[in-house]
């Protein structure tokens, strides 16, 4: 049976395991010795990010549960090209973070 202590073993080896491989990617990109260095201005710049990073998923997990309600409705009253269109869309929001499947350019 999984147990609360196996759920927090699998939580803190996904964060040591993503940690430090965000760490080393980041020594490469920035140079070493972070301990030595400011981290104020960082700091910030990384606290807005995450604040729009959370916004916008929580936003597009309202968008998802919309769909999945839509998806259940369809299903419901025998319209199967409905449902599939909903969980197609709500595929897309979960893989590429919109309705239509597209992919984003990254300075677009």
């Amino acid at each position: 049976m999984y147990t609360p202590d196996d759920h927090i073993d699998d939580i803190g080896k996904w964060f040591i395991t993503s940690m430090a491989s965000k760490y080393h990617e980041g020594q490469e990109e920035h140079g070493g010795k972070l301990w030595r260095k400011s981290t104020l201005l960082s700091m910030e710049e990384e606290i807005l990010d995450f604040a729009v990073y959370y916004y916008t998923h929580k936003m597009q997990m309202l968008k998802m549960f919309s769909l999945l309600t839509e998806l259940l409705r369809d299903l419901d009253e025998g319209d199967t090209k409905g449902a599939i269109n909903s969980a197609t869309m709500a595929i897309n929001l979960l893989t590429v973070g919109n309705e239509e499947g597209m992919e984003e350019e990254e300075n677009a």
